[in-house]
Parts: structure tokens; C-alpha cells; sequence
């Protein structure tokens, strides 16, 4: 796995703006552990896929004053929006609006990261009405971030 990668997705910005003066390649990827994008088990990403998945927004930023490629693709067609869109990250999804992310861009399903809200909005009302999350605040947070990314996307 590539260092640029490998500190992205440990959230380490240190390291991650370290690497980036040296001239890591910003937009390498590699294979991953298994995520809900995974094919047999493993998902191919870009330290862009691994910032958006956590929600950071600061090493979002980092990255793409880096030249990462906002519309990189990972397994299976996603890109960082769908990422950040899916776990309900409403910070990265307003930074990566900004920075001019596609809104419309479809994964290798046909969906768009608004599609992925819709399905996490979804799972976020069942949780809450057959008392699957044990702590309902943050099911309800959750949920909030969630609807306030579908408005976004819309």
C-alpha cells in the first residue's frame, strides 16, 4: 500500500502533509481491506477515498491542495463523494461540493452519491424504529447529517 495511502486512511494528517512535500503521488491507490465497495473481499482506493471515508475534511483539503483528483474512482466506479455522502460525513460532502465534485456522477451501478443518501437515510429510520442502534442520539445525529447531505445533493 502506498505511504500517502496508508496515512490517510490511519488519519494521520502529519505524515499525510509530509508525504505530499516530499511529492508522494497523491492519486496512487491500492488495493484495500474489505468495504461495502469491496469485489472478493478488497477495494481499490486513493488517499482522497480513505480522507472522505473518515470524514476529514482537513486532510480533504490537504489532499486536494495536493492536486488529488476529485473525481478518482475506487472499486466498483465510486468516488469521494459517494464515500463521504454514504457515512453521513455532511463537512467533507459541503468541502467536496465546493471543490467542485460531480453531484451527478454515477458509481458502476448506475448510482449517484444523492442514491447512496437515500439508502443510508433509509437504514437510519429502521435502526431508530426497531431499536437496533443501542445509542438512539447518535443514530438521530447520524440521521440528521444524513438528511442535510440529500438536501445538498438535490
Amino acid at each position: 500500500m502506498p505511504p500517502l495511502l496508508y496515512a490517510a486512511r490511519a488519519g494521520n494528517f502529519d505524515a499525510v502533509s509530509a508525504l505530499l512535500e516530499r511529492s508522494a503521488n497523491v492519486n496512487a491507490r491500492a488495493a484495500t481491506s474489505a468495504s461495502a465497495w469491496s469485489v472478493h473481499g478488497q477495494a481499490t482506493w486513493c488517499a482522497i477515498h480513505a480522507a472522505a471515508h473518515r470524514g476529514d475534511s482537513e486532510m480533504l483539503g490537504l489532499l486536494l491542495d495536493g492536486d488529488a483528483c476529485i473525481s478518482a474512482r475506487a472499486t466498483r466506479g465510486t468516488t469521494a463523494l459517494h464515500f463521504a455522502a454514504c457515512q453521513g460525513r455532511l463537512a467533507a460532502v459541503q468541502l467536496l461540493l465546493s471543490r467542485g465534485a460531480d453531484a451527478d456522477a454515477k458509481d458502476d451501478d448506475g448510482f449517484t452519491a444523492l442514491d447512496d443518501t437515500y439508502e443510508r437515510r433509509q437504514f437510519a429510520r429502521l435502526a431508530l424504529k426497531c431499536n437496533c442502534v443501542q445509542q438512539a442520539q447518535a443514530a438521530t445525529d447520524f440521521r440528521k447529517h444524513i438528511e442535510a447531505i440529500a438536501v445538498l445533493l438535490e
